[in-house]
């Protein structure tokens, strides 16, 4: 029996101070953008890109504008600084190994197959450079991640998978699918104000 593995990836996202990012997978109802490649082994891979936030925000306190002479004298009034997303670019695909595969469900030629049972699996963020708390925080808000730059992905049960498409009259008889978590390297930018 000839088998084929299908592998569903969610791009991750790296982040650096010059404002590089390595951001995490988006849960089930951020999946929208898909990309579907065949990768070295020749299995098919489709990708999710997370969604940008573009109006995600971190308000801090910062100690140079409070502690400046204006603001010491009563000469301004100083609130807050803030970060704010401002652009983000690709800089290398599938810049570290896929991790955390967790299989879904075998599908053999010609039929369907509906899950009976949640799979799930979470990726993490990781920062180069010095990027200080807040700029992480505006990071994590803008790729949709939680306080310690992790998301979970979800497939939910009730989900279906068929036969893929690109298999057929290729002598193949089952297809695997499965969930993992892939990383791209970003360059952010962030606003400060």
């Amino acid at each position: 029996m000839k088998k084929f593995s299908v592998i569903t990836m969610i791009i991750v996202i790296l982040f650096s101070s010059s404002l590089y990012a390595f951001a995490a997978p988006p849960t089930s109802n951020q999946r929208t953008t898909r990309i579907e490649s065949v990768d070295a082994e020749g299995n098919t891979i489709i990708e999710y890109l997370t969604p940008i936030d573009t109006t995600a925000e971190v308000k801090f306190f910062d100690e140079e504008k409070l502690n400046s002479k204006s603001v010491m004298s009563g000469d301004r009034t100083y609130l807050y600084s803030l970060y704010r997303y401002d652009y983000s670019q690709i800089i290398q695909h599938n810049s570290k190994s896929k991790i955390n595969d967790k299989f879904i469900c075998s599908v053999p030629l010609g039929k369907t197959f509906t899950t009976t049972k949640t799979v799930e699996t979470s990726g993490s963020v990781s920062f180069e450079g010095s990027v200080d708390s807040n700029q992480k925080e505006a990071v994590n808000k803008s790729f949709g991640l939680n306080a310690q730059g992790s998301l979970t992905v979800t497939v939910q049960q009730s989900e279906t998978y068929t036969f893929h498409d690109s298999l057929l009259n290729k002598g193949f008889n089952v297809c695997d699918y499965y969930l993992a978590v892939g990383f791209d390297k970003y360059k952010v930018v962030l606003k400060k104000n």
